[in-house]
């Protein structure tokens, strides 16, 4: 009697179980297709959901009527880490002392034998990477001083380091507007921002900043930055060559004018430069993740042309995009993740990585949780040969490279650790 008692209890906590399951996951897929960045409540769902155990994941998207977790019923010919198609990598992880009640999104750069990390809120930390390298640190938690930040105002987008000085691209909220900002410093125990260039711009609340990068253009040396411009609207500032939103912009070290690059963008957020080539990754829509090749003066056709569909919200709006970009005058992507991995930073892959990895450009993801290693067929980076999916199992936002020690590090989201890839010999 007593067995039958438990197992009938056994049965009612699996039902609510499931039953719990199933109405968090229904939310997921509501938030899931509503624009991007509108709501907080499928990143921190998902939070909850990536600290399970792996057999636990599974069952809950077998049980609630989802895909199957990280397709674990279907990997034929899916390598795991240390696996990959040509080379085993290492994966160590370091934790890091940021706040954790502003989320986990930090962005990373490295100078001389430093790693410089910093979150969108505007914690930042600094280590030795031969310390990380010889397993010295198991915690990031040397704290640098900022000043004259205001991050009160508004958060970080990206940093980059050119020389000794640090550059950082961030939105900051005076009054209903937002104005796209670039702070520098100097590179010091204590960080004094100062402005390098404000926008004038009032560009409302959200997300307007993507990616930055150090670029030459016509023999000046500068920066490239990305701006994001989500709106569907025909009246889209993607397509107003006065709107400095949709755009990748140039900016002097001298003079700091702007130059128009490109325009027609929903939101570039991975720039890599290399020689006179810019290469960017691009959200789409749902669906249609891009990654662009970037020619001066071209038009990419947002929101006019797109291989992604709206979001369920934006259908008020628009039904649907045109699906080729050449027919209508715009510039085709060199390639499409039709179904959208939440693309996220690009770089360049020296060659001294790995003999097996040459000719590469790493992307990484945030819904996909992966990095893809992406062959061109020759150095125009016009078309692709392959690419190759290596799962990491969390959220990528940021990804460089380190040329003297020779890893790949990873600013991982979910868990706020910063990732360090190499290759085991």
């Amino acid at each position: 009697m007593k067995l039958h008692k438990k197992k009938h209890l056994i049965s009612i906590i699996i039902f609510i179980f499931i039953g719990l399951s199933y109405f968090i996951f229904i939310k997921f897929e509501e938030e899931a297709n509503k624009q991007k960045y509108k709501s907080e409540l499928y990143r921190k769902v998902y939070i909850v959901f990536n600290k399970f155990p792996d057999p636990i994941k599974s069952l809950i998207m077998i049980a609630t009527g989802q895909r199957n977790y990280n397709n674990l019923a279907n990997d034929y010919n899916v390598k795991f880490l240390p696996e990959t198609e040509h080379i085993k990598l290492n994966l160590k992880k370091i934790k890091t002392s940021f706040s954790k009640k502003n989320g986990s999104t930090f962005f990373i750069e490295t100078y001389d034998e430093f790693l410089i990390i910093a979150s969108k809120k505007g914690e930042f930390y600094r280590v030795n990477l031969l310390d990380l390298k010889n397993d010295k640190i198991k915690n990031i938690d040397q704290k640098l001083e900022v000043r004259n930040l205001k991050i009160t105002q508004g958060s970080i987008n990206d940093l980059l380091i050119v020389k000794d000085k640090i550059y950082v691209l961030k939105a900051t909220f005076y009054k209903d507007c937002n104005n796209l900002q670039i702070f520098f410093s100097d590179i010091k125990d204590t960080l004094n921002f100062k402005l390098f260039k404000s926008f004038d711009e009032c560009v409302g609340k959200g997300l307007v900043a993507g990616g930055m990068q150090y670029y030459k253009y016509k023999d000046q040396d500068g920066l490239i930055i990305s701006t994001s411009s989500p709106s569907v609207s025909p009246q889209s500032a993607a397509q107003d060559p006065n709107s400095i939103l949709g755009k990748i912009l140039f900016i002097d070290f001298k003079k700091k004018e702007k130059t128009m690059i490109s325009m027609g963008h929903r939101n570039p957020q991975g720039l890599a430069s290399k020689d006179n080539i810019i290469l960017s990754t691009e959200h789409g829509p749902k669906g249609g993740d891009e990654i662009n090749k970037i020619i001066y003066g071209k038009n990419y056709g947002w929101p006019i042309s797109s291989y992604g569909t709206p979001y369920k919200s934006e259908m008020k709006d628009i039904q649907d995009f045109k699906k080729s970009h050449k027919e209508f005058g715009f510039e085709e992507p060199i390639y499409v993740f039709l179904s959208s991995i939440g693309i996220s930073e690009l770089i360049f892959l020296p060659n001294t990585f790995s003999k097996k990895w040459k000719n590469s450009v790493l992307v990484s993801s945030l819904n996909g949780r992966s990095i893809y290693r992406i062959n061109f067929l020759n150095s125009n980076y016009e078309n692709i040969l392959y690419k190759e999916q290596i799962l990491i199992g969390e959220r990528i936002r940021d990804i460089s490279y380190n040329k003297k020690f020779n890893f790949i590090i990873m600013a991982l989201e979910d868990s706020g650790v910063v990732g360090l890839l190499s290759e085991k010999k």
